[in-house]
């Protein structure tokens, strides 16, 4: 289900590569979204800066394993 604006939320995108079929993404990764940015005021979809891994997803990526 999509999340609304500020609340937390798996990261999932529409890949545009994809030619036969629409390849949606969904990361291990929990984000939250805002409608504008909460520092600057700026219009427009920002994603806040604490990512974290979804609860019940492994651990992967170059920065866990430093």
């Amino acid at each position: 289900m999509p999340a609304e604006y500020g609340e937390w939320g798996r990261y999932a995108f529409l890949d545009a590569s994809a030619q036969s079929y629409p390849g949606f993404i969904i990361s291990g990764d929990r984000v939250r979204m805002f409608e504008h940015c909460p520092v600057c005021d700026r219009p427009g979809p920002v994603l806040d800066r604490e990512i974290e891994r979804a609860k019940g997803e492994e651990v992967r990526g170059c920065a866990e394993e430093l």
